[in-house]
């Protein structure tokens, strides 16, 4: 794995105890603003529980690392006993941060000459809804350490929070406005709907922008529906100014095609961005003509679209928290078709749906289930306005359309 140790700095492999010593004899596991080092555990008890609270809280600010099995005036590396201790920083982060926080446990690294002691790296990424509180303060760090945060810098986090919050909308409402699938639908507009996914990780990722080789090749492998190929049907170069771009057709198509349509790119900042022509569509079903939402297709999309992000973060080294948004346009009147003559169709009542969350894919334990739960989050008013609330994802990407 390679960690980040402050900005301005490269990214940095700590994978194996020589790269460990490496490291604290170049000085890079110095405590600074972004790496704070302890020798070992502090036996758990209410003080000690709230000190490494405060640790976590303070490196969440910009993002930084907490390392274990570091002397913290030499910076030796010797290892320590970690019993239990990795359960504990996950109750800590749950339990005595507000909000919670989620750090990432990584891999402990053995010393090769005792097999009782290791090195744990604790990820902290630089977190969307910082600052934390802890003890009834809010904390952050200087080159010193930990420290509580003035109420003029409470004020600027939470300024900074909303005004991300803002670009974000904005970068999403660019995207339903600026519909790079417009030019490529004949007789426009035609009455159906869009999907439109966009993704923005919540801190810089320090890493070369992404080749058109290797979008290719993750879009190749991200088949999840039983109908349509979606993304891994994006081919052909989008000419996507700020980064790579790949479109599922060159030509323009009829309406009744325009379900097939979908184009994909992540720019050189590593924001993704996602269309696809099906949130909507006019055709006749066996149950007869009509204007029908293809959920199979839908939700198999945006679970697509999730797994490049997590993609995205793991071949990067990026650890963070994402912010995703979904949106869907023209669905007034669109309803399900289905095989089953007990299920009664509800015709959706609004004609766009939107839905913004925070997410750590680096965190999901199953790639291609976690995307799947999490985009039926996303759709969570989609499914309630078509009358399917409680379906899983798995039953969605196979029902007959």
């Amino acid at each position: 794995m390679s960690y980040y140790l402050g900005p301005g700095r490269p990214l940095t492999s700590l994978s194996t105890w020589q790269e460990l010593k490496a490291a604290a004899a170049g000085g890079l596991l110095s405590e600074t603003q972004w790496c704070e080092v302890k020798e070992m555990p502090s036996q758990s008890s209410k003080a000690s529980n709230v000190e490494l609270a405060k640790d976590l809280a303070s490196l969440s600010v910009d993002g930084g690392l907490l390392v274990y099995g570091v002397a913290d005036k030499s910076f030796e590396v010797v290892g320590c006993d970690l019993t239990n201790f990795e359960t504990r920083i996950s109750q800590v982060a749950a339990t005595r941060v507000t909000p919670p926080l989620s750090p990432v446990l990584n891999p402990p690294i053995p010393c090769p000459d005792d097999d009782g002691k290791h090195v744990l790296i604790v990820s902290v990424p630089a977190s969307p809804v910082a600052p934390h509180m802890v003890d009834g303060s809010y904390w952050g760090r200087s080159s010193d350490g930990k420290r509580k945060l003035a109420d003029p810098e409470v004020r600027r986090l939470i300024q900074a929070r909303e005004n991300a919050e803002e670009k974000f909308g904005q970068i999403l409402d660019d995207l339903v406005r600026n519909d790079p699938l417009d030019d490529f639908v004949e007789d426009m507009p035609t009455g159906n709907g869009h999907v439109y996914f966009v993704a923005q990780p919540c801190a810089p990722v320090l890493a070369k922008p992404i080749e058109m080789d290797e979008l290719r090749n993750v879009l190749a492998n991200l088949r999840q529906s039983p109908s349509y190929e979606l993304l891994a049907g994006c081919t052909y170069n989008a000419h996507d100014p700020s980064g790579v771009g790949l479109r599922s057709h060159t030509d323009a198509v009829s309406a009744s095609d325009e379900r097939d349509l979908a184009q994909v790119g992540i720019a050189d900042n590593f924001i993704v961005k996602a269309v696809y022509g099906g949130a909507s569509t006019h055709r006749t079903c066996p149950s007869g003509p009509g204007f029908y939402v293809p959920i199979n297709s839908v939700v198999a999309f945006v679970a697509q679209c999730l797994n490049l992000v997590h993609h995205v973060g793991t071949s990067t080294g990026y650890q963070g928290e994402w912010r995703v948004g979904v949106h869907l346009t023209h669905l007034r009147g669109a309803s399900l078709n289905s095989d089953d003559i007990s299920f009664q169709p509800v015709p959706l009542r609004t004609d766009e749906l939107r839905r913004v969350e925070v997410i750590q894919p680096t965190s999901w334990t199953d790639p291609g289930a976690d995307a799947g739960d999490q985009a039926v989050i996303l759709l969570r008013g989609l499914l309630r306005g078509l009358n399917i609330p409680n379906e899983k994802y798995v039953d969605l990407v196979h029902r007959s359309y």
